[in-house]
């Protein structure tokens, strides 16, 4: 298993797109005569905010041969992020669609669940050397994790091996459908094995290993131990905790435990792409600090996200850091 400090080259996320359709001003369906659409996907989003970090990052991905997959593509574009290994067949970009709640009305989801272009990619018309040429690391998650897709992730992750590009795979992440994965999927575990770096909590270490443990510092750590000794190829396990309007990060790297300090967000302005940011910004800081460092750093965009409207992350580097040494603001705590 290979994990190499401060590696520079860009790096590569793989996993699906979807069409993500939702009404108008939090309406119910039954009220809407509109609807407003984006295309979403945990890994894109990681790969746009990676692209707003200057990072040269290229996703890798199926859509479908037609006007929603030129649609996707463009907004991949858009978002700076390269589209060269994105392959296009005649199976169908999956689509959900969401009457989005408030206050006490939760939020609704419909799927069509259909065979997808991801779904039925062909890893070898992939061409692995050329994607993972100058590269330092691969980004997977949960998000994208079935029987169908594990196979091409997969096979990337063998080739990254066998390259010495290390793998970060986010555990914590969902597909917009909000549908469980642990419990109808098995496919994680041959990915975990070739997985260097995860960012889980202990509600997803439990639901892997069948355990029971609480969620304080002694259980995260009594987790992370088990999480170690069934897959001996993790190295290093980040997670991040919000509680109110505050939050922090935690880590356990080589046997050791650390966290941040406390980040007063304040105003909570939106939660999508809050995860994807932290794993964007772990992925940007890796290369440059250590790993707690590169965790205070994670956790500062994690908070920032939470101001920011959108599913993107669309917050720079200086931005994050000036969260980061803002050391006399009543509102921020903890620097780089």
């Amino acid at each position: 298993m290979n994990y190499n400090y401060n590696t520079m080259g860009k790096i590569v996320t793989i996993g699906e797109v979807y069409f993500v359709a939702t009404t108008i001003d939090k309406l119910k369906f039954e009220q809407s005569a509109m609807l407003g659409f984006t295309f979403k996907g945990s890994e894109m989003s990681v790969a746009a905010s990676l692209s707003k970090f200057g990072v040269s990052v290229s996703h890798i991905t199926a859509v479908s041969d037609d006007i929603l997959g030129e649609a996707a593509v463009a907004w991949m574009t858009h978002y700076g992020v390269d589209v060269s290994f994105v392959k296009k067949n005649k199976l169908p970009i999956p689509m959900c669609f969401v009457e989005e709640g408030i206050g006490i009305r939760s939020s609704r989801v419909a799927t069509m669940s259909l065979q997808t272009a991801f779904e039925s990619l062909d890893p070898k018309l992939l061409d692995w050397s050329k994607i993972f040429q100058g590269c330092s690391w691969i980004f997977w998650s949960s998000a994208s994790v079935n029987d169908k897709l594990s196979d091409t992730i997969k096979a990337g992750l063998d080739i990254a091996e066998l390259k010495g590009v290390n793998v970060l795979a986010d555990l914590s992440l969902h597909n917009p459908s909000g549908l469980p994965w642990f419990n109808e999927n098995k496919e994680w575990t041959k990915l975990l094995s070739i997985s260097s770096t995860v960012i889980c909590g202990v509600k997803e270490m439990n639901l892997l290993l069948g355990n029971h443990f609480g969620y304080d510092k002694d259980a995260f750590i009594d987790s992370c131990l088990s999480l170690t000794k069934e897959y001996p190829e993790i190295i290093n396990i980040f997670d991040k905790i919000t509680i109110g309007s505050k939050c922090y990060g935690r880590a356990f790297v080589g046997g050791q435990y650390f966290e941040t300090k406390e980040f007063e967000i304040g105003t909570v302005l939106e939660n999508n792409g809050t995860a994807e940011a932290f794993s964007a910004a772990l992925l940007y800081a890796l290369r440059y600090y250590d790993e707690q460092q590169a965790l205070n750093f994670a956790t500062a965009s994690y908070a920032l996200k939470h101001t920011i409207y959108g599913d993107y992350n669309t917050a720079s580097v200086d931005e994050v850091l000036r969260v980061l040494v803002a050391k006399d603001n009543k509102n921020t705590h903890g620097a780089i």
